[in-house]
């Protein structure tokens, strides 16, 4: 029996890799890099505290003290606290207004 998975489908393509991101009511539920799929699982907050892969084995996990600064991390990871990537300089995107 095969299941359907109702919600967005993010993605994009360059050249022959590609990325898409799977969400469903705006839960961060999986991602799929060029073939390799990757589950998110997520805390009250929606925080990332840990990633696997197909067979379950674990890609990513980490804790979180207050705020957001990450503690205990293993691997690397874009959408940690709250679910929102980090950019390079350790910030996180929140869409807010200028």
């Amino acid at each position: 029996m095969s299941r359907a998975c109702s919600g967005d489908l993010i993605g994009n393509s360059k050249s022959e890799a590609f990325h898409k991101l799977v969400y469903s009511g705006g839960l961060h539920l999986a991602s799929n890099s060029s073939g390799t799929v990757e589950y998110y699982h997520q805390d009250h907050l929606g925080s990332t505290r840990l990633k696997t892969n197909a067979t379950g084995g674990i890609v990513y996990e980490s804790n979180y003290e207050p705020y957001g600064p990450g503690y205990s991390e293993s691997g690397p990871e874009k959408y940690r606290y709250t679910g929102k990537p980090v950019d390079p300089t350790e910030l996180y995107y929140y869409d807010a207004a200028t």
